[in-house]
């Protein structure tokens, strides 16, 4: 899931025609993947996981059809960030004293992306409109960091980065057990593919400029992890975004 926010720009004309508007967009986001305790909170009588904000972003350009003074079709290309960020809390050894390891994980997703969304405006003056549509994906990168600390502060604080991704294995009482490093992309599904849903609203700037404004939520139906390797959980991409288009075109 993310929260993004979108720049748009469109010509205005006389007459609609094949391509009514061309919008170009950026903007930040935050992503709500989902689907296992490590990217989700999570609390047991051993264990915390905490879901951390994890900023997002996109950038991007389209074209729109007007098929109606209603009915609006836009295809698109961007490319994106995606990912999660997360704070595991468990004990570093149970049976032998009260020290507790932090890792917080961050994991970075970079996709090209191809959309077609359309936009259906309930009022004649096409202020107001809602949006849905499907995208596809291609996985393009990968980025990981972990930043390990201790309470009481027990071993000195560590981080790293690299390019892959970490799993670990608890135990019932907490510790961890066993943790698998599976290089680069090896482990994550190349593609992804969803659809989205919002509401925006569209102010006139000037003869030949507008910006949208919206509320979108994108959420993935494909996996982030492959099935092929047997550490791997289930993890889906979730965005909810705020998109700001700058558009030149016809309203």
């Amino acid at each position: 899931h993310s929260f993004s926010t979108y720049s748009q720009v469109a010509f205005n004309s006389k007459s609609r025609g094949v391509l009514d508007e061309i919008e170009f967009f950026v903007g930040p986001g935050i992503g709500l993947n989902y689907g296992n305790m490590f990217i989700e909170n999570y609390d047991d009588d051993n264990v915390t996981n905490r879901r951390l904000s994890k900023f997002i972003y996109s950038v991007g350009v389209g074209v729109n059809h007007s098929f109606t003074n209603r009915i609006t079709g836009s295809l698109r290309y961007c490319y994106e960030k995606k990912g999660t960020r997360s704070s595991l809390n468990h004990p570093l050894n149970p049976s032998n004293d009260n020290t507790r390891e932090i890792v917080e994980s961050n994991y970075s997703y970079y996709y090209s992306t191809i959309s077609s969304n359309f936009q259906f405006f309930p009022t004649r003056d096409r202020s107001y409109f809602l949006t849905t549509g499907l995208f596809y994906s291609f996985l393009m990168n990968i980025n990981g960091h972990v930043d390990v600390a201790y309470s009481p502060p027990t071993f000195p604080a560590n981080s790293g980065d690299f390019k892959g991704k970490f799993w670990y294995q608890l135990a019932d009482d907490g510790g961890i057990i066993g943790s698998t490093f599976i290089p680069g992309t090896n482990s994550f599904e190349d593609r992804d593919y969803g659809f989205s849903i919002g509401i925006g609203k569209k102010f006139q700037l000037g003869n030949m400029k507008f910006i949208t404004i919206q509320v979108i939520d994108h959420l993935s139906l494909g996996r982030v992890y492959n099935d092929e390797i047997p550490q791997n959980l289930l993890e889906k991409n979730h965005t909810l975004s705020i998109q700001c288009f700058f558009v030149i075109g016809k309203n």
